[in-house]
């Protein structure tokens, strides 16, 4: 174990990052993926922590390959919803005396839609016969209704857009982040939240955004180094809540509470080289500044 996460840890645990994306693709070019859309997701999360820039790209592939397979989905069941739907909506004729069918017609019951369901990819083309409405029905079938009950499976892949998922908008806006384009974080996180409004990560990551901006514009605003805390801790990025509350605690002039955050964060093992050298110099600053403090306590 290493306590005080020295340099040859974080070193280790950079090399885990790196061993553990160069395996998730290995397994994409062997094709013994159980699903590149992840795998691409794990790479993508990896580089992050990294600081690779290539972290962008993989999650462009992620997110491609994830909507493809859920746009398919989406067209599957919008296949069954609107076949389900033509067969409601169909006004049924109800003759005085039943009649045989017609030798050669279909056996396919239109009043029976699990028949359509069984089997929504491989559904037959079927003309629906002309509707007689009696004088004491409500209303016609509207017209829109009509179109719709006649639409095909092939027409209906547009019903619905391909989904998403909450992880790879809060990592796109954490990438753009980390590479130092604010305001494009903040632009994907309004979205992520947009979005996915019953998210945490994405309400987090919005909040963790707008923090920070506010943060470097006006230092002294110890309510958003608290906000930005608090986004931090739930999005689990435990060295930025570390780093919030000890600037909060400094503005507070709670410097014994602030010192011990700021090494709280430095002992993070994922911590990288740059992030470690803002952390120790804001230290060094800090007990400083405690220090005179405490020494014009004494004097007084």
């Amino acid at each position: 174990m290493c306590g005080r996460a020295p340099a040859c840890c974080r070193l280790s645990y950079a090399s885990d990052y790196r061993e553990i994306a160069s395996r998730l693709k290995s397994e994409i070019a062997d094709q013994t993926a159980l699903n590149p859309a992840t795998n691409w997701y794990g790479i993508a999360l990896a580089q992050s922590l990294l600081g690779d820039f290539d972290a962008a790209a993989a999650l462009a592939t992620s997110r491609k390959l994830f909507e493809g397979e859920e746009a398919n989905e989406a067209v599957a069941a919008a296949q069954v919803a609107q076949q389900r739907k033509a067969v409601d909506a169909a006004p049924k004729a109800v003759p005085a005396t039943p009649k045989p069918a017609a030798r050669g017609s279909s056996s396919l019951s239109l009043s029976n839609p699990d028949a359509f369901a069984h089997a929504p990819d491989a559904a037959p083309s079927i003309a629906l016969p002309p509707v007689h409405v009696r004088d004491s029905a409500p209303a016609p079938v509207p017209a829109a209704t009509a179109r719709e009950s006649a639409q095909t499976p092939s027409s209906l892949p547009s019903q619905r857009q391909p989904r998403s998922t909450p992880s790879l908008d809060v990592l796109a806006a954490d990438i753009a982040r980390k590479a130092g384009r604010f305001n494009d974080a903040i632009r994907l996180a309004a979205i992520a939240e947009q979005r996915w409004p019953d998210s945490h990560a994405a309400i987090d990551v919005h909040i963790q955004a707008l923090a920070r901006r506010e943060t470097r514009a006006e230092l002294n605003r110890g309510d958003w180094w608290l906000y930005l805390a608090q986004a931090s801790a739930g999005l689990k990025d435990t060295f930025a809540q570390h780093q919030a509350m000890a600037e909060k605690f400094a503005i507070d002039g709670a410097w014994p509470s602030a010192i011990r955050q700021l090494k709280e964060a430095r002992d993070i093992k994922s911590a990288g080289f740059y992030d470690l050298s803002t952390i120790s110099a804001r230290l060094r600053d800090f007990e400083a500044r405690y220090k005179e403090e405490r020494e014009e306590e004494k004097k007084s």
